[in-house]
């Protein structure tokens, strides 16, 4: 069994089976990637770290007043960076800091490796564009990456401003802010219109807003949920039968557990020479 302590596939029973291999002509074959950013290819929340510039006591005083729920997270997030601006913390400082991130051990490598296989490699997340850009320079990854899709964010006049990357109240599963399946199926869909089908598609992230993509693959793709984390959390629920936010839900893609990326690039080079 591949990967047997590192990348487990989920099953209704909870076994778990060996990942199923990919088309031997895979250099021939065009196939989706799409990640998510924080905790999943920079090991941590960059949202987070960029916020604990600021000194502890500011952030509790600020968080008094101004709480955040599924609906208020980019709100939450532009106080903050008022704040930032406020105590003199500057674009450099943020640049530095959102540098010193470092990636998920494997990531680098998978995302290269992806992009050598002919795989398009996207990015969907709800942090913003002016932190993912800035990461992925530093690691000279945006050649690999084929589009992102995130809320707009920029520095103007020394402040940074970020805007929600669209308004949905469709998808009970995600934000308000960011419905990643929305975005997925809306990729896909301009994709097959431009004459680009892809035969597979794998989703790999790790908190709760990744599940709404994960369920919407189809059968044959492939879902890389990362192992103690919360959308592995809300995986093993629905596979014991137990409901989520009132609901139960059925998967029609494999879905697997990782704990870095080198486990996910061992089934994919692994599957390429076969």
């Amino acid at each position: 069994m591949l990967l047997k302590n590192s990348c487990l596939l989920l099953k209704q029973n909870l076994k778990f089976k060996i990942f199923k291999k990919f088309s031997r002509n895979m250099t021939n074959c065009k196939r989706l990637a799409a990640f998510d950013f924080d905790s999943t290819i920079c090991n941590e929340n960059s949202d987070i770290v960029v916020r604990n510039l600021l000194p502890s006591d500011v952030i509790a005083k600020y968080e008094i007043c101004h709480k955040y729920d599924t609906t208020g997270w980019t709100q939450y997030m532009q106080g903050i960076f008022e704040l930032l601006y406020a105590n003199n913390i500057d674009e450099a400082l943020i640049t530095k800091t959102l540098n010193d991130i470092p990636p998920v051990d494997g990531m680098i490598e998978l995302i290269q490796k992806l992009k050598e296989l002919n795989f398009d490699v996207i990015i969907i997340s709800d942090a913003n564009s002016f932190f993912i850009r800035t990461w992925l320079e530093k690691y000279d990854l945006l050649k690999c990456v084929k589009e992102i899709f995130t809320n707009p964010g920029e520095f103007r006049n020394g402040l940074l401003t970020i805007k929600m990357y669209h308004v949905q109240d469709t998808c009970q599963l995600s934000t308000i802010n960011l419905c990643k399946g929305q975005i997925l199926d809306d990729f896909i869909k301009s994709q097959r219109s431009n004459g680009v089908v892809y035969q597979q598609v794998m989703f790999i992230g790790d908190g709760a807003n990744d599940f709404c993509p994960m369920l919407r693959l189809n059968v044959g793709d492939s879902a890389f949920c990362r192992q103690g984390f919360q959308c592995a959390r809300i995986i093993n629920m629905i596979l014991q039968g137990q409901p989520y936010k009132n609901q139960t839900y059925n998967f029609k893609a494999d879905i697997f557990k990782w704990i870095n990326g080198f486990d996910i690039l061992k089934i994919v080079t692994n599957s390429a020479k076969s």
